[in-house]
């Protein structure tokens, strides 16, 4: 019964609503991070009760639209997908080469350590910390 409800409300909005839609809530992973900086709200909060619902939220509308064949938004935001992963690493091959060839001494993915020390309180050296930076690293960049 929810499911339709969802489905009729969805079926009401034209292809740039549901765009924006989704725009918003894949701004909500930066938010999480924009927020725990201005001393707002901390970031594993925001994860939990924003951010990650609103991943929900995107995987079912790309499941939604698949299903009901609204097919130019599924192939773009299926084309957004890839296009973010392969921004993500082309990202972070920039940051490994500046790495690798500058005369400092810097760590071009230090602020990904740092992103899970604030996800989970842990010291950036921590190995859970560095997985939950990846997670949250990959899942804005995608």
């Amino acid at each position: 019964m929810r499911a339709r409800v969802l489905g009729n409300g969805l079926e009401r909005l034209t292809d740039p609503a549901l765009t924006l839609l989704v725009l918003g809530c894949t701004a909500a992973g930066i938010g999480a991070f924009l927020l725990d900086v201005a001393g707002v709200v901390a970031m594993p909060w925001t994860l939990s009760f924003v951010s990650l619902p609103a991943l929900v939220v995107v995987v079912a509308i790309g499941v939604w639209a698949q299903r009901v064949a609204r097919q130019p938004f599924f192939n773009r935001l299926a084309v957004g997908v890839a296009a973010g992963f392969i921004a993500t690493l082309a990202y972070d091959g920039v940051r490994w080469a500046i790495q690798e060839s500058a005369p400092l001494d810097y760590d071009g993915f230090r602020s990904i350590s740092i992103f899970g020390s604030l996800i989970l309180s842990k010291p950036e050296t921590a190995l859970d910390a560095r997985i939950a930076g990846w997670t949250y690293h990959f899942w804005n960049g995608v």
